[in-house]
């Protein structure tokens, strides 16, 4: 919580309309347990969440989960 406060205290300090309401925004508790909650999720859950195996987004790929997907296709290569 007090990570929010210093970049409240850095975006105040930063010349800008957009900053400043940033920064008075973060100083709002409601909005800042809000922003927490979102930082969270966004960047501390992984992608499939803590569901284990099978909620991954490649597990409906052939081959099982965790397997590059193959793209299949022709080339020709062209020497000038």
């Amino acid at each position: 919580m007090s990570a929010v406060l210093l970049v409240a205290g850095a975006l105040l300090l930063t010349p800008g309309f957009f900053t400043d309401t940033i920064g008075f925004l973060c100083l709002v508790p409601s909005f800042r347990r809000v922003m927490i909650r979102w930082a969270l999720g966004r960047f501390l859950m992984p992608p499939g969440g803590f569901g284990g195996p099978g909620n991954g987004p490649n597990d409906s790929a052939p081959g099982g989960p965790h397997r590059p997907r193959t793209i299949e296709g022709e080339y020709r290569r062209e020497d000038d």
